[in-house]
């Protein structure tokens, strides 16, 4: 998903307030002695009942499956890339504003999702409007009611992806998808294998800086802390008890990360020299992470996962990290 949004959507959806972080006192967790156990991936698959497809997700809610699915509006960047990639553009006929790749995206009509823009939707006569789990529950209603067809998705980490390439194979119409899911699919599971084979020892550890002033980190729940434990890091803020939340300078210092990731903004110069001896800055090992590839599940992400694996292993420079593929 594009950065702006999604900093705006994830402060606003998890009520920021209180701090894991701050209440371990910069003592370093438990959590971070050992590899974090990945989120749970299995969140939905696609049942035939009574003549009918139905994407059944995990807590046993059910949404049946429009029969044709030609007309598609995404409502997140990342699903965007995906529908692209398995069904090409022509299936889309909006997309957010905040959608920006492929090129070919830019032309199409826009449409609000925030809050979700019933009659541009109806306008533009949708099959299908893809949305995502977290930031877009509370319209799911909102289009029940008005009778457009929707579906949800999760996206928080690898093996959501797995999950959501799988379901979009049998759930978009045209020549190919299967195939290129399953593609997809394979691709993926390649790049985890291999970003896990080439897991440095001990695990490095690291921080996600989300905001510098004041300081606000990641904790688990993002496609990039799983990402970064496919690669076999640890995320010292393992025990922030939300996937985003404000973090003290003392507790960076004491848990003396060796690498410091940044997924908005450069770590400015002043904080730089003020954590001398932080290992990631004694290092040059701070590096901005707020490449589209790395911050959105799609198909984008065997490759991005490649050179997460590639720069914390030492085998690409740290500089490399923020290049966008």
């Amino acid at each position: 998903m594009s950065r702006l949004p999604a900093r705006i959507l994830l402060a606003g959806f998890l009520g920021l307030g209180g701090c894991g972080g701050e209440d371990a006192g910069g003592r370093s967790p438990a959590c971070a002695a050992a590899l974090a156990a990945a989120p749970d991936g299995a969140w939905g698959r696609i049942e035939s009942r009574d003549g009918a497809r139905w994407l059944v997700r995990r807590d046993g809610t059910r949404a049946r499956v429009p029969a044709s699915s030609r007309r598609v509006v995404s409502t997140l960047p990342s699903l965007t890339e995906l529908v692209a990639h398995l069904a090409g553009t022509q299936a889309l006929v909006g997309v957010t504003p905040h959608c920006n790749f492929p090129p070919e995206v830019a032309p199409l009509p826009k449409v609000s999702v925030l809050p979700m823009d019933v009659e541009g939707l109806r306008a533009l006569k949708p099959d299908l409007v893809l949305c995502d789990a977290d930031f877009h529950a509370q319209s799911l209603e909102l289009l029940e009611r008005h009778r457009i067809p929707a579906l949800m998705f999760e996206s928080r980490s690898l093996a959501h992806l797995l999950t959501t390439v799988a379901v979009l194979g049998e759930v978009l119409e045209g020549e190919g998808v299967a195939a290129r899911a399953d593609e997809l699919r394979a691709r993926l599971e390649a790049a985890v294998r291999e970003a896990g084979r080439g897991a440095p020892q001990p695990p490095p550890r690291v921080l996600m800086v989300d905001q510098t002033e004041p300081l606000n980190v990641l904790g688990p729940g993002s496609l990039l802390d799983d990402m970064l434990r496919a690669c076999g890091c640890v995320n010292v803020a393992c025990d922030l008890g939300r996937p985003s939340a404000p973090f003290s300078e003392e507790a960076l210092l004491m848990r003396a990360p060796d690498w410091i990731l940044t997924t908005w903004e450069p770590l400015p110069e002043r904080l730089r020299a003020r954590w001398p001896r932080v290992p990631a800055v004694a290092r040059g090992q701070v590096v901005l992470a707020s490449s589209d590839d790395l911050q959105r599940a799609g198909p984008r992400t065997p490759e991005a996962l490649a050179r997460l694996a590639a720069v914390v292993s030492g085998r690409l420079p740290p500089e490399k990290l923020a290049e966008t593929r």
